[in-house]
């Protein structure tokens, strides 16, 4: 299952069909008012997805096994290598 977020100084979105977080204590997805930001930020997600760098074909297999790589590692390690500073 993917899910996908965005956010700005004011608010985060998160896109992930069919689930429903429990700990989240104000769900503004389904306040009527909040429909033109809900709009705004899709629109966003939709930008950034069709990035000419975001089209990569992988198999669900391959997913999983990158999926399963990332979690046996440390946050603190991942991090390190998204700010180019580990291996």
């Amino acid at each position: 299952m993917s899910f996908y977020m965005i956010a700005d100084a004011r608010r985060r979105l998160i896109h992930a069909p069919g689930l429903w977080d429990p700990y989240e204590f104000r769900d503004l997805g389904v306040d009527p008012a909040c429909e033109e930001e809900r709009r705004r930020l899709m629109a966003a997600l939709h930008a950034w997805g069709l990035r000419l760098s975001q089209r990569t074909t992988m198999s669900e297999q391959q997913n999983r096994d990158r999926r399963d790589k990332s979690f046996r590692r440390a946050p603190a390690q991942l991090w390190s290598q998204y700010l180019g500073k580990g291996q």
